[in-house]
């Protein structure tokens, strides 16, 4: 079976979309391109939490790791995820 092509702007959209649809997402926790917020310059992907919240054990990698397993992504789109913050 063929997977849909995902551009980088199209995974981090989608990073984002999967991430809200999560059951453990608090409003305000997002993906971001890094350095800066271009996905077209970016080299890596970070995430943001709002303040005073604790980032729920393995989420954002678990859900990066939904999406490469749904999506093709662009082999320049393949940006590293950061370790956990604590």
């Amino acid at each position: 079976m063929t997977r849909e092509l995902l551009t980088r702007r199209e995974y981090l959209a989608e990073l984002n979309r999967q991430l809200r649809s999560h059951p453990a997402y608090v409003e305000g926790m997002h993906f971001v391109a890094s350095p800066g917020l271009d996905p077209d310059t970016a080299t890596g992907i970070d995430w943001v939490l709002p303040d005073g919240v604790a980032p729920p054990q393995d989420l954002f990698p678990m859900i990066a790791a939904e999406v490469h397993a749904t999506y093709s992504v662009q082999a320049d789109a393949l940006l590293p995820m950061p370790p956990p913050r604590q």
